[in-house]
C-alpha cells in the first residue's frame, strides 16, 4: 500500500492502514464490507474524522488491487448517516460571522477566515500563502505549499477568487508587499468566541471549508471542479466527506 503527502501524513495513514485496514479486509472488496467495517469502527470508539480516513485509505486499497469500490447512493447515504456530518454554516450564517469578525477583529484574523470560507484552504495553505501566489488579473489563487511544507497530497493547485475574496486582499495595506499573506495565529479560539458573540453555531478553521464544499457542491457545482479546488486526489473523497445536503437556495459565488 503506497501513502503520499507530508511525512506526518504518511505515518498517521500507515498507522490507520495497518490498525484497522489490513486486517479487516480480503480482496476483493464490495460495497457491503465498507459499511460493515464503518459499523466496526464506530462501535470501537473511532471519530467521525478517522473513520473518514479510514474509508479514503480503504478505497485507496481495493484500487491498488483492480477492485475499487464504487460510489453509489446507497454507500454515500449509510455511510454519512453512520459517520455523521460535518458542522457547516450556511451562506448566511457565514455571512453573519464574517460581518462579525470584520468589526471586532484584526484584519489579519479577517483575511484568513475568509480564505478558509471563500476558497476552501487548509489552515497550513493560508498560513503558507504568499502575495505572490495572488493571479489579481485572473481573479485565483495558486496554492502551492502549506505552512511547514507541501500541500496535504504533495500537489500544486488553482483555486477561484470570487468576488469579495478578491476584495478583501486586495483592498489592504499590505497588498504590494511581498512575503505571507497571513501572519500564523489559532483560529480556534477566534471562531470559538466569534460564533458565541454573534449567536452561531460553533464551526472550526476546517469547518470552514465544509462549509466553502457543502454550499458549492449544493448549489449545483460540478463534483470534479469541487474535488479540484479543494486538492483531493478522488472525487470519492470529496464525495463521502463534503457531500451534505443543507437547505440553502444560495449561489455559488459567495458573495
Amino acid at each position: 500500500m503506497k501513502f503520499y503527502g507530508r511525512p506526518n501524513t504518511i505515518k498517521a495513514q500507515k498507522s490507520l492502514f495497518e490498525k484497522w485496514v489490513e486486517p479487516n479486509f480480503s480482496h476483493p472488496i464490495y460495497e457491503n464490507d465498507l459499511e460493515d467495517a464503518v459499523t466496526f469502527w464506530k462501535s470501537r470508539g473511532l471519530k467521525a474524522n478517522t473513520i473518514r480516513s479510514l474509508i479514503s485509505i480503504t478505497r485507496k486499497y481495493a484500487a491498488q488491487y483492480g477492485t475499487p469500490i464504487i460510489q453509489t447512493h446507497r454507500i454515500q447515504t449509510n455511510i454519512g448517516n453512520q459517520v455523521g456530518t460535518s458542522k457547516v454554516l450556511t451562506k448566511k450564517q457565514a455571512h453573519q460571522l464574517l460581518d462579525y469578525i470584520k468589526t471586532f477583529h484584526s484584519v489579519n484574523e479577517y483575511r484568513a477566515i475568509c480564505l478558509g470560507y471563500h476558497a476552501g484552504l487548509r489552515k497550513g495553505e493560508v498560513f503558507g500563502l504568499e502575495w505572490e501566489d495572488i493571479d489579481w488579473h485572473g481573479w485565483r489563487i495558486m496554492v502551492k505549499r502549506s505552512y511547514n511544507g507541501p500541500t496535504k497530497n504533495g500537489k500544486n493547485r488553482v483555486v477561484p477568487m470570487s468576488d469579495a475574496l478578491w476584495k478583501t486582499l486586495f483592498w489592504t495595506e499590505d497588498n504590494l508587499k511581498k512575503g505571507k499573506v497571513c501572519t500564523p495565529f489559532n483560529p480556534g479560539p477566534v471562531l470559538r468566541k466569534a460564533c458565541k458573540d454573534a449567536r452561531l453555531p460553533e464551526i472550526t478553521f476546517h469547518g470552514l471549508r465544509h462549509s466553502f464544499a457543502t454550499i458549492a457542491l449544493n448549489s449545483g457545482k460540478n463534483i470534479k471542479e469541487v474535488q479540484t479546488w479543494l486538492g483531493h486526489s478522488k472525487a470519492s473523497t470529496t464525495i463521502d466527506v463534503y457531500w451534505n445536503h443543507l437547505p440553502d437556495d444560495s449561489k455559488v459565488d459567495f458573495t
